[in-house]
């Protein structure tokens, strides 16, 4: 079996405070230890450990206590980088997502930024390799950014077919740009957000409104009901890594790698 291993060493702030916590209690609460897990991801005094082992049927992550192993080695699979709120505002969202997703037969799905999506993982061992240091190194070069929601709108794709338009500050664009240069475009010079709303967004259903009218009156009542979207703020500190493959039917399978604390060095 061969075993690789990336290492970051990360001291946000928050991991600073609690610093003197104990780490055996953080790693046996964080990380299952059976024999045959595929890798592990656990916090150690403040320093995130992402370990990957690639055996024999396929490569495999294993990441804080998640219950069961990811593979990438499906046909077509492909990854996104996430901006993602915390606290009381993933609350609110993951709420909200929750609920209007279930009201028109959607799957659920965390509340996120699309940083960069659609990143092809074939390639095997390698590709997931070159991919995990890409993320470390782009990670290395963020700040935490600050996420402003705007209005409601929706598009004619499932993926923006309901969400919250979010500020295109000078971060954004450069994070966006940062990483079109790590993942296959090093001489990008504009940020480039999926179409058709070319914007950096937050989606809040997934779904294929059968009529135009529908999906006008969903937005409707959303902007009216959810009205608090409009001017919400978080701050996202990590850069999350997520498996994002087999469009509409594949979002319930959707799961996360791991999280990349962000800090620009000085």
């Amino acid at each position: 079996r061969i075993v690789w291993a990336v290492f970051a060493h990360w001291r946000p702030p928050a991991m600073r405070r609690d610093s003197r916590h104990n780490v055996d209690a953080k790693l046996s609460k964080n990380a299952d230890h059976r024999p045959g897990n595929a890798a592990w991801m656990a916090l150690l005094g403040g320093t995130a450990t992402t370990v990957v082992a690639i055996g024999s049927c396929g490569l495999a992550l294993w990441c804080s206590g998640e219950s069961s192993a990811l593979t990438f080695d499906a046909p077509g699979a492909t990854m996104s980088l996430w901006l993602m709120p915390t606290g009381d505002e993933y609350v609110r969202l993951h709420d909200v997502i929750a609920r209007r997703s279930a009201s028109l037969g959607g799957p659920a799905f965390e509340p996120h930024v699309t940083l960069l999506g659609g990143l092809a993982l074939d390639g095997g061992e390698v590709r997931i390799k070159e991919s995990l240091l890409a993320t470390v190194k782009l990670a290395q070069e963020l700040g935490p950014i600050k996420i402003k929601c705007n209005g409601i709108a929706g598009f004619d794709q499932w993926h923006q077919a309901l969400l919250a338009t979010v500020e295109n500050t000078d971060d954004l664009k450069r994070a966006n740009v940062l990483a079109q240069r790590h993942f296959g475009t090093p001489n990008a010079m504009e940020a480039q957000f999926a179409p058709p709303v070319r914007l950096p967004h937050l989606s809040l259903v997934y779904a294929e409104f059968p009529t135009v009218e529908l999906q006008n009156a969903t937005i409707r009542k959303v902007a009216e009901e959810d009205r608090w979207i409009a001017g919400l703020t978080f701050t996202a500190s990590a850069l999350s890594m997520w498996l994002t493959t087999g469009g509409l039917a594949g979002v319930p399978q959707w799961r996360k790698i791991a999280d990349f604390p962000v800090w620009r060095r000085s």
